[in-house]
């Protein structure tokens, strides 16, 4: 739960695109638009980590990159991207039982590199 918190800036710094403004970088709000729906999606993790509640994250933040994309933000979507792959490791580790640990320092790592919200 805590690195959810982190992510949605529940700590100081809250994800290292620092404080978002309103309309996202350079005034462009496709570029927002996509920070508060990945905001949004990150708050799905607060219950935890369940293989099946990341296996429905997962689309979700597939999406998120895609709209970091079309907004003609390659920076934040490429993060966004390394965090889908970061939490289909931990899936796998969680249903192998195996790595865990490992899977979850990664993810937190990556979630230190996504645009704060």
């Amino acid at each position: 739960m805590a690195v959810a918190l982190v992510a949605c800036g529940g700590s100081p710094g809250g994800g290292g695109g620092g404080s978002p403004t309103a309309s996202g970088p350079s005034g462009n709000p496709a570029v927002a638009r996509a920070r508060r729906d990945l905001c949004h999606d990150l708050l799905l993790i607060q219950s935890g980590f369940r293989p099946d509640a990341l296996a429905r994250l997962l689309p979700k933040l597939r999406a998120d990159v895609a709209g970091f994309a079309q907004a003609g933000d390659p920076k934040d979507a490429k993060a966004v991207h390394r965090l889908v792959l970061a939490f289909a490791r931990l899936r796998r580790a969680l249903v192998g039982h195996h790595g865990v640990n490992a899977a979850t320092t990664a993810l937190e790592r990556v979630l230190a590199e996504l645009p704060g919200c």
